[in-house]
């Protein structure tokens, strides 16, 4: 079992479904992947809102998950609505998408792990 920090305080042992959940919060994100982008931040904030209660750990990945895909989720509809203008353009939001894919696995594969998170280039929206 896992300890750490997590908003300036110290907590106890992690149990597994804590693990589980924070994982989940973060891959979650990619069934907004299957919507081409689109629903990006609709998974992590559903498990988000009814799971925080559960732990700090899982309120931290939470809104970390949120965080992060809040933020690359404009410029991913911007984009596509750029390749309506020209095709070339839906290249971007391709990329955006599988990048913001990646980090989700990453990050969940951290929280699995006991392990705090946090993704790069990422706006605190939610805190």
């Amino acid at each position: 079992m896992a300890t750490g920090d997590y908003g300036g305080q110290e907590v106890g042992p992690l149990k597994d479904v804590d693990k589980q959940m924070a994982q989940m919060c973060h891959m979650s994100a990619l069934i907004g992947v299957v919507a081409v982008g689109t629903a990006m931040p609709l998974g992590p904030l559903l498990i988000w809102l009814t799971k925080r209660q559960q732990s700090q750990f899982v309120d931290f990945h939470g809104k970390e998950a949120l965080n992060f895909q809040l933020t690359w989720w404009l410029p991913t509809l911007l984009s596509m609505l750029l390749g309506f203008i020209d095709g070339w353009f839906l290249l971007l939001p391709l990329l955006l998408v599988v990048f913001t894919g990646v980090m989700a696995v990453l990050a969940g594969f951290k929280a699995a792990e006991g392990q705090v998170y946090q993704y790069p280039a990422t706006i605190r929206l939610v805190s």
